[in-house]
């Protein structure tokens, strides 16, 4: 069976932008996960209250790899009985841009917790200081999930300390970086795409932290590496589905009284992650929001 790679390059990507109330973005994203490449959203107008009320409303950005999916996605919306509350705002071709340039550029410093993250390599950085260079791996601090998985790992690194530490889904190495800055662990970061794993050994490097933190290739727990290895804090940022797939490995690579943090999952997907690990006798300890994205920390 063919293993969905977040990282894979596409000839030429169509968006599709919806408008919607805040209310039916849960239920409209989760149906339309299998469809897209990526799928974001963002408030249509400027509102002065701080939360996100029921009726404002938002615009829903899909991007996919043929245009030919928007019928799919009106298919969904039919589905859902939501084709009175669903505006198709406009679709078409993705414009040929150098997202390393524009990454680049955009890099500017980022406070995430007690983190402060940027493209600037320091000579003498602060503790917690944390160099992220343009490239194509996910994880530059700025999107809602990895400002979550930071504010878990500063949380439990406050309360226990770790000896064996697992980023699985590492991307740019954002998160292992952030533990090898709380933790004197021996950290793994793993991947299932070189080049993302590439990316995240030059972060590392960057950040002179190499020696703390293993990186290499592996399509889940499924590396020979892993063999017999149990870790007391697992943090795996992906999607709800690999989350819930895999969690029963989880589990198994998990110490006894070890905590796991899962993020990349929408508020509607809690119960979903949640279920699956409890199943194998896993609690849920803390759960974290930023708009409609949320993180968990459960424990073995």
């Amino acid at each position: 069976m063919a293993v969905f790679n977040p990282f894979q390059s596409f000839a030429t990507i169509f968006y599709v932008n919806l408008l919607t109330k805040f209310k039916y973005l849960d239920d409209i994203c989760l149906k339309l996960e299998d469809l897209a490449i990526s799928i974001s959203c963002y408030e249509f107008a400027q509102t002065k209250h701080i939360e996100s009320k029921p009726n404002d409303d938002w615009i829903i950005e899909i991007l996919v790899d043929d245009l030919a999916k928007e019928q799919l996605i009106k298919n969904t919306i039919s589905l859902l009985e939501l084709e009175e509350e669903v505006e198709l705002l406009a679709s078409g071709c993705v414009p040929e841009t150098n997202w390393l340039d524009e990454v680049a550029k955009n890099i500017s410093k980022i406070k995430a917790g007690r983190f402060t993250i940027d493209g600037i390599v320091k000579h003498h950085p602060s503790k917690y200081h944390l160099t992220i260079k343009a490239a194509r791996a996910f994880g530059s601090g700025e999107h809602e999930t990895t400002k979550l998985c930071l504010l878990g790992i500063s949380y439990l690194c406050n309360k226990s300390r770790f000896t064996h530490i697992l980023d699985l889904g590492s991307g740019s190495g954002i998160l292992a970086m952030a533990a090898s800055k709380l933790s004197n662990a021996e950290i793994w970061a793993t991947d299932i795409d070189d080049v993302a794993v590439k990316t995240c050994i030059e972060n590392i490097n960057s950040n002179k932290i190499q020696s703390k933190i293993n990186c290499f290739v592996s399509n889940g727990y499924k590396s020979s590496k892993f063999r017999g290895k149990k870790f007391d804090l697992i943090i795996a940022n992906i999607l709800a589905r690999p989350l819930v797939s895999m969690s029963q490995n989880t589990y198994q690579h998990l110490q006894k009284g070890g905590f796991a943090i899962f993020s990349g999952i929408i508020r509607s997907q809690e119960r979903m992650i949640i279920n699956a690990h409890k199943k194998f006798g896993m609690k849920l300890i803390k759960t974290f929001r930023l708009g409609h994205w949320s993180m968990l920390i459960m424990q073995r």
